[in-house]
């Protein structure tokens, strides 16, 4: 069957974009010490990490250092929502400020409210570093991914796509042959195109099955880190 085989036997753990009326409940605090990764939105961009360092106060939290790999889609005294992914699969919401930044660290004053999610299967969205290609205006372009889920993809290049335009491409690691529309174009600050945004179109069954099991895999590896990593990620107290 291929490099999948191993893959099937992962139980199916659903980790999604945040759409704000999944909200389902509210909770005083989210346990950091089962996060497995944390997705931040800024003015409109994504991006991950996966270290952090937490204070809380009285057992709530309120404020988290975070890593992150692409330091200039946010800048101190952005607003920020945080996606928290923890390793039972249970996902919650919290919005903050960006109060100080250093390099490739931001620390955020988190408001109050917490909210929690409502899994649901179209919507799951994996990081990922992918390459492969994809056929636009009848010339074929070498490209990578940076996200995915069965709803759409991230392509990185610096290639000027057409919006609202339909595009093949293929996904080399999982074999994926596929059809997506180009939604959106990132610019960094520097107004240079980081890629594109595209959702796919009309996939078959063992297309989105292909992708599910590409993201439970990454699933998988994450929550090995998370068992094995005891200096980067942790909460503190602080009782003033």
């Amino acid at each position: 069957m291929g490099i999948f085989d191993k893959w099937k036997k992962t139980k199916t753990i659903e980790i999604q974009a945040v759409d704000e009326e999944d909200v389902k409940e509210r909770i005083k605090t989210v346990d950091l010490n089962k996060v497995v990764s944390i997705y931040i939105n800024a003015n409109d961009k994504f991006c991950s990490s996966r270290f952090f360092m937490g204070r809380k106060n009285r057992g709530v939290n309120y404020e988290i250092t975070i890593g992150i790999k692409e330091p200039d889609l946010i800048k101190e005294k952005d607003s920020v929502k945080l996606t928290f992914n923890l390793i039972n699969s249970d996902r919650y919401i919290q919005h903050g400020i960006v109060e100080r930044k250093e390099k490739h660290l931001i620390t955020i004053s988190l408001d109050e409210d917490i909210e929690k999610l409502e899994d649901r299967r179209e919507s799951v969205k994996m990081c990922c570093e992918l390459n492969g290609s994809i056929l636009v205006l009848g010339k074929d372009i070498y490209v990578e991914y940076a996200n995915i889920s069965v709803g759409g993809i991230f392509i990185k290049t610096e290639y000027e796509l057409p919006i609202n335009h339909t595009i093949r491409l293929y996904v080399k690691k999982i074999d994926l042959n596929a059809r997506a529309t180009v939604l959106r174009k990132q610019l960094n600050s520097y107004g240079v195109i980081e890629g594109y945004g595209c959702k796919f179109i009309e996939l078959d069954p063992s297309q989105e099955e292909t992708i599910m099991q590409y993201v439970n895999y990454c699933l998988s590896k994450e929550r090995e880190t998370l068992v094995s990593r005891d200096v980067y990620n942790y909460i503190y107290d602080d009782f003033k």
